[in-house]
This record gives structure tokens, sequence and C-alpha cells, in this order.
């Protein structure tokens, strides 16, 4: 069965895992989330692991923390002018 808090609480642990996995890798972490794609037995033994499906994933998941860290810093912006309202 489906459980959104074992979804959530045990998708980032995966990635970690998959980090700490690829460690001292050049390209750890579009490794670790390819292997979070496809798994990381497919990631190891494939010759081009981070092509096709794999790059697509990894664009759109580097886009989406690309976008949290703008509306971070947006957020953070505001917070500091408004103290000096």
């Amino acid at each position: 069965p489906f459980s959104i808090t074992q979804n959530i609480t045990g998708t980032p642990r995966y990635v970690k895992n998959m980090m700490d996995y690829w460690a001292g890798h050049p390209q750890q972490t579009s490794m670790a989330l390819a292997s979070y794609l496809r798994g990381p037995e497919y990631v190891r033994r494939s010759k081009n692991p981070l092509a096709g499906r794999s790059e697509a994933y990894i664009n759109n998941v580097m886009w989406a923390y690309n976008r949290i860290l703008v509306y971070r810093s947006e957020v953070d912006s505001a917070a500091t002018l408004s103290k000096h309202l």
C-alpha cells in the first residue's frame, strides 16, 4: 500500500544513500539522481547512464531545485528588507 508519510521520509533518505554511494564521483549528484530513477545497478553497468530518460529526469530535478534556491533567496531578501522599513 502507498503511504504518503513513508514516501516523504523515505525518498530523501534513499537519495542521501545514493549520494553516499557515489561519493567521490565527479558527477555525484547526477549519478545519485539517475540511481534513484533507474537503480544503482543499472547506472553502474550502463555505458552512458546519464543519457535519455535519466538526463531528462536529472534536468527536471535540478531545475526544480534551482527554483527553490531562487525562491528562498527572494524570501530572505524580502524579510531583510522588511526589517529595515
